[in-house]
């Protein structure tokens, strides 16, 4: 979407805090007018496979603008606050009313004050604020490049050998279709014989809305292409099993999967998952951390959804419970 921008938001981590941002920050961002906001929180991202500081500094670099709290003065907040500013990054400052004085470096800010028990009154004033910010002329959304575009990415050997050395401590991989990802790219990672790496795995939940849809458009009944998804997750836990690595983990998500995401820890290879029939993952586009660190940023941020939502409850004959028919289940 040519409208999408993106925004960091730096604030503490606790209860209050999230009903700031859950109640008054998040409805802001989705009440602009004509912009599609992605909202990045460094604690929303997943669990982190590079070390905070490292996360924090290149959402912020990546962000089109940032949304500070600095309610309490917390030093990691001000902390972002002045990565942000020495990044030049537009920022919109905010605190809770009557919450002490700010630090005096940050007293000649402009700063839009909030009332916890009133946050729609708050959501609305900072909805007014974004739309003032993104709205006027000297606002510059970062701009996007990807590294390369493939009709046949996994197979293309030169972006694999390329993806393949960019892997050093982990792997993250988000697939609609588990054989897929066993059977082109697993043995190719198994050959690379690297120890220590951290390997993080979410697949297309069989129970879920997806495999209802996929049933349909490749003409097989629901409960086959369930028990086909079923026993592509088991034989990919199998070869997890066999593998000498760091730490594996393998979850499920019910969210349909549109996009099949390999992350290694520079480089992120994008396919989108075509819906009808078998599996036609081969279009895609290969995206350097360090040439477009904002494109990288939005795609952990995606797979760090995926990983939350996630379940680790994959073992095997769970096909035997599933519901029958066209009816969509739900993963436990």
């Amino acid at each position: 979407m040519d409208n999408r921008i993106s925004c960091f938001v730096i604030m503490p981590y606790s209860d209050a805090a999230d009903s700031v941002y859950t109640d008054g920050i998040l409805p802001a961002l989705k009440s602009v007018f004509d912009k599609d906001i992605l909202a990045l929180r460094a604690d929303k991202m997943g669990p982190q496979a590079i070390t905070v500081r490292a996360n924090v500094e290149g959402a912020i670099q990546t962000a089109d603008f940032c949304i500070a709290d600095i309610t309490g003065n917390n030093p990691n907040v001000m902390f972002e606050l002045g990565y942000a500013s020495a990044q030049r990054k537009p920022t919109i400052v905010v605190r809770q009313t009557g919450a002490g004085s700010a630090p005096a470096n940050v007293r000649d800010i402009a700063v839009l004050e909030y009332d916890p028990k009133r946050l729609s009154h708050f959501r609305d004033e900072l909805t007014n604020v974004i739309n003032r910010l993104v709205g006027s002329r000297n606002f510059r959304p970062t701009s996007e490049s990807v590294k390369a575009f493939s009709t046949n990415l996994l197979g293309d050997d030169a972006m694999m050998d390329e993806f393949l050395n960019s892997i050093r401590f982990t792997l993250s991989v988000l697939v609609a279709s588990p054989r897929f990802f066993n059977q082109r790219l697993l043995p190719v990672i198994r050959a690379k014989g690297d120890e220590g790496v951290m390997i993080r795995i979410v697949c297309s939940d069989p129970e879920g809305e997806f495999a209802r849809i996929r049933a349909r458009d490749s003409s097989l009944s629901v409960q086959s292409y369930r028990n086909d998804l079923w026993a592509q997750v088991e034989e990919l836990r199998h070869t997890l099993m066999r593998m000498k690595r760091g730490q594996i983990e393998l979850r499920l998500t019910n969210q349909i999967v549109a996009t099949s995401l390999y992350l290694s820890d520079t480089m992120a290879l994008v396919l989108p998952y075509l819906a009808a029939g078998r599996s036609r993952e081969s279009v895609g586009l290969a995206i350097s951390k360090e040439d477009n660190p904002r494109g990288f940023a939005l795609f952990l941020q995606q797979f760090g959804n995926a990983w939350e939502i996630g379940t680790s409850n994959v073992g095997a004959g769970r096909s035997a419970e599933s519901p029958a028919g066209d009816e969509p289940g739900n993963s436990e």
